[in-house]
């Protein structure tokens, strides 16, 4: 009797653990770490579902992954090949751009035609002529444009010129309006500087007198008006052709008709 129950005893418990593994094996515990259950019996096989159906996603996963994948590096090609055809595009344009350079430097110019007594500066008109080729000039056009650059010249000096007319005109009639050496005085005050400008002045610095006009400015003529006072009080005698002859003003500035 006492083996038969024990034997009972063991059908029990093996029934019980049984009916107990089944019932734990549905929600068994796993440890992601390890891959590996907790509990095992049913819980290997749920592991072993579980890890298929992981398996599955992986492989889904892959095959989105690959997709992806392969759609970025059809738009890759595509980026590649439109920036291939804008390569191309802009090579053409380069290469039409660079026949067009050539074919402009190509063009030759002969001499520019000017008036007489115009010298054209070389640097410039070397300069000039690298500029009408790279608009593509011809040589009637360049040379209508050096015509204009000459008429423009002349009217700049003719501006000058006029100018320095006036200023040599103004300095002249403030000099003989000058309280100290002008009015009545004007004609000694001249006496006085020819003396001073024949002792002193080269013919480089008269020349320079007459061409800016400074030989009447009312400043430089009371300078040498007064050296020149000074000379006759020291008695000095200056040699030279007008030393016994004329030492008027006009004597002295030959080439100053305001000083006449």
């Amino acid at each position: 009797m006492t083996l038969i129950r024990a034997m009972r005893w063991v059908w029990m418990a093996e029934a019980v653990a049984g009916e107990a593994g089944g019932g734990v094996g549905g929600s068994a515990v796993v440890d992601t770490g390890s891959g590996q259950t907790v509990l095992g019996g049913n819980n290997a096989t749920t592991t072993q579902g579980a890890g298929g159906t992981a398996g599955e996603a992986g492989t889904d996963g892959a095959a989105n992954q690959g997709a992806a994948h392969s759609g970025a590096t059809a738009q890759t090609s595509t980026a590649n090949t439109t920036q291939t055809e804008t390569s191309a595009v802009t090579t053409d344009g380069n290469t039409d751009t660079s026949a067009a350079e050539v074919q402009n430097a190509a063009i030759e110019y002969v001499d520019f035609s000017v008036p007489e007594g115009i010298t054209l500066n070389p640097e410039l008109l070397g300069e000039f002529k690298g500029i009408a080729q790279g608009l593509g000039l011809k040589q009637e056009q360049a040379q209508q444009l050096t015509d204009l650059g000459v008429k423009l010249t002349n009217g700049l000096l003719a501006q000058q010129a006029q100018a320095l007319a006036t200023q040599k005109t103004t300095w002249l009639n403030e000099t003989k309006a000058d309280a100290e050496i002008g009015g009545d005085k004007f004609a000694a005050s001249m006496d006085s500087a020819a003396r001073a400008v024949k002792q002193f002045v080269p013919d480089d610095l008269k020349a320079l007198f007459d061409q800016t006009g400074i030989g009447n400015h009312p400043a430089l003529v009371k300078a040498f008006v007064k050296i020149g006072a000074m000379l006759k009080e020291d008695g000095v005698v200056t040699g030279g052709a007008n030393s016994a002859g004329d030492r008027s003003a006009k004597a002295m500035y030959p080439n100053s008709p305001g000083l006449l």
